[in-house]
C-alpha cells in the first residue's frame, strides 16, 4: 500500500464494495499538472519514488483499459500470482514469459501485453527481451503495447522495433494515452494503428489499420 502511504491515492470502506482506492489530488497532481517530464526526475530524498509514479501510471492504464474501454484485464498482483500457479493463467487463456508484463489485456480473443516504459533501454536489451518473448510457430504474432515517458522513447522503440522486424510493437506515449476520449490509438513502425474505442460488449475495439 506504498501509493497510500505516500499520499497518491486513498482508501475507504464501502459497505457494498468493501476497500476503495480513489486518486488524491497528489495523484492527480503528478499524472497531469506535473507534465511527463518531470517523471523522468524523482526528488533526491525520495529514491524510490520513480518506481512508485511507474505502479500509479500503471494503475490509471489499467482503469483507463477496463473502465473505459470495457477490455477485459489482468492487474501486476493478478500476474505474480499466475507466475506461480501457470496452470490458472492457461485456464484464463494464456501463457505468462518473463519478464512479467505489467498488464495484459484482452483485445478480440487475444491476450497482449502492456508495458509503461519511463526510462530508455538499450537496443541490446529490448531485442534480448523481445527474442526471449517471441512465441513459436503455433502462437500469434509477438504483440506488446507500449505506453512511453514521452514521443522520444516512444520514436526511439519503434524504430528499434523496425530494425529488428517486429511490427507487433506498438506504442504512444503517456500524454496520448492519459488524454483519453473516446479512443486510444497505438502505432506500429510502419504507422499501422490499434484503435481501441469503447464498447458495451467486454472486449469490445476496433483492430489494427
Amino acid at each position: 500500500m506504498k501509493l497510500t502511504q505516500y499520499g497518491y491515492t486513498q482508501r475507504r470502506l464501502h459497505p457494498d464494495f468493501g476497500q476503495i482506492f480513489s486518486i488524491t489530488h497528489k495523484g492527480h497532481y503528478w499524472l497531469q499538472g506535473a507534465q511527463a517530464a518531470k517523471l523522468s526526475r524523482p526528488p533526491v530524498l525520495w529514491p524510490r519514488e520513480w518506481k512508485l509514479r511507474h505502479t500509479l501510471i500503471v494503475a490509471a492504464c489499467g482503469i483507463i483499459f477496463s473502465r473505459l474501454l470495457n477490455l477485459e484485464v489482468v492487474n501486476e498482483r493478478e500476474l505474480v500470482g499466475y507466475s506461480r500457479h501457470p496452470e490458472k493463467a492457461r485456464e484464463r487463456g494464456f501463457a505468462l514469459r518473463t519478464p512479467l508484463p505489467d498488464l495484459l489485456i484482452k483485445h478480440q480473443g487475444r491476450w497482449m501485453r502492456v508495458e509503461v516504459e519511463l526510462s530508455e533501454k538499450s537496443r541490446k536489451r529490448y531485442a534480448r527481451i523481445w527474442e526471449r518473448l517471441r512465441p513459436d510457430s503455433r502462437e500469434p504474432d509477438l504483440g506488446i503495447i507500449y505506453v512511453c515517458l514521452n514521443q522520444r522513447l516512444k520514436e526511439r522503440i519503434l524504430a528499434f522495433a523496425k530494425d529488428a522486424y517486429y511490427p507487433g510493437i506498438l506504442a504512444a506515449s503517456i500524454e496520448e494515452t492519459l488524454a483519453y476520449e473516446h479512443e486510444l490509438a497505438f502505432s506500429n513502425f510502419d504507422d499501422h494503428c490499434l484503435r481501441l474505442v469503447k464498447d458495451n460488449n467486454l472486449g469490445g475495439s476496433d483492430g489494427i489499420r
